[in-house]
């Protein structure tokens, strides 16, 4: 365990190795969902500073542990080879509430899928344990016919114009979720990102011009095979239950359709009935759900 050393991230130039981590980690049979290589190519954005990440290194300096923390608490770690006798989770747990505390924040989470039996064992020796709540993935086929969209009288479906409406779109977001999670800075990152597709970038105006919904559909082209995704999909309370988040899932299934990947993807939570409806009700089946494990701060962390 002594020759394992561990440090911050330091900037884009660590990602290359970050994301060999994750080919590998996959390679031994890891269960990874998430981070995609597009999503972890967008946490590394210097502009998205709500994320901490910690890298472990053996005596060779190869990277074998990475840890992904979000400012609320929620954790995401990969280690290879994984859960050994070397430590390396129980060191990346041991920052992780470490960081916590230094933060102020009465949890840490982690997600586990529901058949990955060691990452679940491992989480119960750390005194981790399983909450009701559940994030659950749905697919779609592409190669089956789309709908066309129905939208209420008078309200559009379009793609976002330009970095001019982010502030609007922010808004939107935020209002939509209940969060501030959501910045400027953060959302022009992920618009000036290698893999962002300006078509795919979806919203949907009221008669008036108000952002009314969203749909965040994108290509994920280093996931093999390619990967297409429709969420997060929000909508203004003020404007629910008028089918938004159905016509703009179907399309975003037609668009990501004219690209040649076969499969679209959607996550929500298990409490989110309207979106599991919206979902299943232009095509989407259930594929796995992921379990939340927490440990308290306040219990002993061992």
């Amino acid at each position: 365990m002594s020759s394992i050393t561990s440090r911050p991230y330091t900037n884009e130039s660590d990602l290359p190795a970050m994301l060999d981590l994750l080919r590998r980690c996959r390679a031994a049979g890891q269960i990874i969902t998430w981070p995609t290589m597009a999503d972890l190519r967008e946490i590394c954005h210097p502009a998205l500073v709500d994320w901490e990440k910690h890298l472990w290194l053996d005596a060779d300096e190869k990277l074998i542990g990475l840890a992904l923390m979000h400012q609320s608490g929620g954790l995401y770690f990969y280690a290879y080879p994984p859960f050994q006798n070397n430590g390396v989770e129980s060191q990346i747990l041991a920052w992780a509430i470490e960081r916590c505390r230094a933060l102020e924040l009465a949890e840490v989470r982690c997600q586990a899928r529901e058949e990955d039996e060691a990452r679940i064992t491992f989480l119960k020796s750390q005194s981790f344990t399983a909450q009701d709540s559940l994030t659950i993935h749905l697919a779609r086929s592409l190669r089956e016919p789309i709908p066309q969209p129905q939208l209420p009288l008078g309200f559009t479906l379009r793609h976002l114009a330009g970095e001019y409406e982010v502030e609007d779109y922010v808004a939107l977001h935020r209002e939509a979720f209940g969060t501030n999670y959501m910045t400027i800075e953060g959302r022009l990152a992920f618009m000036r990102g290698p893999n962002y597709i300006p078509e795919l970038d979806l919203i949907a105006t009221a008669p008036d011009g108000t952002f009314a919904a969203f749909c965040v559909c994108s290509l994920d082209r280093e996931e093999d095979p390619p990967r297409g995704y429709t969420d997060p999909v929000g909508t203004r309370p003020a404007f629910r239950r008028q089918g938004l988040a159905r016509a703009l899932l179907l399309e975003g299934l037609q668009r990501l359709s004219r690209y040649e990947i076969a499969t679209a993807h959607l996550s929500t939570g298990s409490w989110n009935t309207a979106m599991q409806h919206a979902a299943e009700a232009v095509g989407f089946r259930k594929v796995y759900e992921m379990v939340w494990y927490v440990k308290r701060m306040g219990a002993s962390s061992g």
